[in-house]
């Protein structure tokens, strides 16, 4: 009989997969590599040939998120108004995190992860690059805005940066407590009001 072929990429995603939603609704603390096995219609010991611990899944599955959550290319093409592409690729953000049910529960779960001391320096790094992955794109994008002279040329755009991504985190939590909320349609209403002070006089 021919061997059986296993399909890595297909498991590792099937795996990853199972996790995210088991973690969402248990919490990491609470999650089992049983449970997560079971979830992935898997034996225990094939999930252990992927993943030697629990919290080794937990991490493989924040770098998948954040390889994910990754911004599109922040380039203004001739013409744009960076204020609208700045509000277009928050939207798009928040698009992604109404469109899918696990990812608000497993940021929280990211978060509590990375400020407690058994597991805050592996993913506290690794949230702060993703951070400072956003932040440095729409710095970019802002001081385009000024480079055009749409912008006011004096502003705090590291400050400003920081300020819109607390926007998205903040709106998480609400979404949290408040799953009919959408944080797309929520960031539609405010962005261009709150923006607005930022255009060049």
């Amino acid at each position: 009989m021919a061997p059986k072929i296993v399909d890595r990429d297909a498991r590792r995603r099937a795996i990853l997969d199972a996790a995210a939603t088991t973690f969402a609704q248990r919490g990491y603390r609470n999650t089992t590599m049983d449970e997560i096995a079971a979830a992935a219609g898997l034996a225990k010991g094939t999930l252990y040939l992927s993943y030697k611990s629990k919290e080794e899944l937990f991490f493989a599955l924040f770098e998948d998120f954040a390889d994910e959550a990754a911004m599109p290319d922040t380039a203004l093409p001739p013409g744009a108004d960076p204020l609208e592409t700045v509000t277009a690729v928050l939207c798009g953000i928040a698009a992604r995190l109404d469109a899918d049910s696990v990812i608000v529960p497993l940021t929280l779960e990211f978060w509590s992860a990375s400020g407690v001391e058994a597991t805050g320096a592996r993913f506290g790094d690794r949230y702060r690059a993703m951070l400072d992955m956003f932040a440095g794109q729409m710095v970019a994008l802002l001081r385009q805005g000024q480079a055009d002279g749409t912008l006011a040329a004096e502003l705090p755009l590291e400050s400003l940066a920081a300020n819109l991504l607390a926007l998205i985190d903040g709106l998480i939590v609400q979404r949290w407590v408040d799953p009919a909320m959408s944080i797309e349609a929520r960031l539609r209403d405010a962005l261009p009001h709150l923006l607005a002070g930022l255009r060049a006089r």
